[in-house]
């Protein structure tokens, strides 16, 4: 599966992915917001990372920042990660009560140090 159009807020991760994909011109990397993202993309958003900085963005909100990216860009796949209970953040999503069931999980890993774990989402065919 082919990336052309990859988003994140942390700009030091796009730089890393710029360096080691910078002879494949055909891949466009964003940074920013959900509102920020909604005014740059037009059309199809291959993958979306939403790492670490959703924990500090209370559910209600979340979703609905969502919900109007999803209204303007069509995205394929989204990588999340949820914070496993033990854990001590005041905020904790789970991502299956927020996201459209147009979403179903792909893929999950648990990190090194059991704290979060990592879900990649796919999006369903619509009819």
């Amino acid at each position: 599966y082919r990336l052309s159009k990859l988003s994140n807020v942390a700009s030091s991760l796009i730089n890393a992915a710029n360096y080691i994909t910078r002879n494949q011109s055909n891949i466009q990397f964003y940074t920013g917001t959900f509102m920020q993202i909604e005014k740059m993309v037009t059309g199809k958003l291959d993958l979306l990372i939403m790492i670490n900085f959703v924990h500090s963005i209370e559910p209600d909100e979340l979703k609905l920042s969502l919900e109007r990216l999803f209204l303007k860009v069509d995205i394929r796949w989204l990588l999340v990660d949820e914070i496993i209970e033990k854990d001590n953040h005041r905020i904790k999503h789970k991502f299956s009560k927020i996201l459209p069931e147009i979403f179903v999980e792909h893929s999950r890993f648990i990190d090194d140090v059991n704290v979060r774990e990592v879900i990649l989402y796919r999006k369903i065919a619509q009819n």
